[in-house]
């Protein structure tokens, strides 16, 4: 977790995946809540009402109302992620949009957008001969990359390409941005 998935967005869809956040034992520590909160704040700019999202949240974690019928319970690991939010979140729609929003974008792989993870999974392999900084150098550059590769990429969809392609690039939109770099700097693709 804290070498490769140490993100707000990681977080969120850590604790909006019910077959993990409803799994026995599971307690939200304050680096999921923060990163559930951030996340809220984020995209509640431009989709739902954070606050109303955030109250909602409550809901959920204390499984209260509709999270709680055996319809719900059972259909946990039958259904992926994103369409369990569709049927079960609709008496919660702020939480709901954004739930599907977090769990959406944490589900396309890297396959479908034709990242090589190659060179990252060899300098990985090394990690334990870096020092913190050159890890912290690495994290960096990696993180840029990897957002760049991203931005430009033209998904490997099948079907309705052009819908599906839409609806990926709307869920994008907020988190990848543009990273502005210094003349000089070493961060290179």
């Amino acid at each position: 977790w804290d070498d490769y998935l140490h993100s707000p967005l990681h977080a969120a869809g850590q604790m909006l995946n019910p077959r993990i956040f409803y799994t026995a034992g599971f307690k939200p520590d304050t680096e999921i809540s923060s990163g559930i909160a951030a996340c809220t704040i984020q995209l509640g700019k431009a989709h739902y009402n954070a606050r109303k999202a955030s109250a909602q949240l409550k809901v959920y974690e204390k499984k209260l109302g509709y999270f709680d019928t055996d319809p719900a319970m059972q259909q946990i690991m039958e259904l992926p992620q994103v369409q369990w939010w569709s049927t079960h979140g609709a008496r919660v729609p702020d939480l709901q949009t954004l739930a599907r929003r977090v769990l959406s974008q944490t589900c396309f792989g890297a396959t479908r957008y034709n990242i090589d993870w190659s060179l990252s999974e060899k300098l990985h392999a090394e990690w334990d001969e870096m020092t913190l900084p050159e890890q912290e150098t690495f994290r960096q550059k990696e993180y840029v990359h990897y957002n760049s590769v991203l931005a430009r990429a033209s998904p490997l969809l099948h079907g309705s390409s052009m819908k599906q392609h839409g609806r990926v690039t709307l869920v994008l939109h907020d988190w990848i941005r543009p990273q502005k770099q210094a003349a000089g700097s070493p961060l290179t693709e």
